[in-house]
């Protein structure tokens, strides 16, 4: 079984459908039937921060339904440690990256791949970096 980690603007694109050409909620769900998804708490706080999230709203709502299927990494003591370490580009793309690592995920399904790239180079790691579904292999 397949691990793909959300990052935090995929997760965006999904809840409010803001790039729904290329991925939606309804084209993610056939994948965790073969797949485990993962997604950092860190990016649950940052979707409730930028979107300015309201209890009861229809987004807070779709939030807590999606978090029924995934799987929340923590963001623990040795992902901050590891991510202060090592960063050198972006903490906020460290710390997920981190968090990927920590769950031994397959992918990171991301639109910032350039950054992420650069990251895997300092931080080598088999996991691979997707911008879209149909790059995780062997899943359906």
């Amino acid at each position: 079984m397949k691990k793909i980690f959300i990052d935090t603007n995929i997760f965006i694109d999904i809840i409010i459908q803001r790039d729904s050409s290329t991925l939606s909620l309804k084209e993610i769900l056939p994948y965790l039937h073969h797949s485990q998804i993962f997604l950092s708490t860190l990016s649950i706080h940052i979707a409730f921060y930028s979107l300015k999230i309201k209890p009861n709203s229809a987004v807070y709502r779709k939030i807590k339904d999606i978090s029924k299927y995934i799987n929340i990494v923590d963001l623990s003591t040795n992902i901050t440690n590891l991510a202060l370490q090592n960063f050198y580009l972006d903490f906020e793309d460290t710390l997920q990256y981190y968090s990927a690592l920590d769950q031994n995920c397959d992918y990171i399904l991301t639109r910032d791949i350039k950054d992420f790239n650069k990251l895997k180079k300092q931080v080598p790691s088999d996991i691979q970096i997707v911008d879209t579904l149909s790059g995780v292999q062997d899943v359906k």
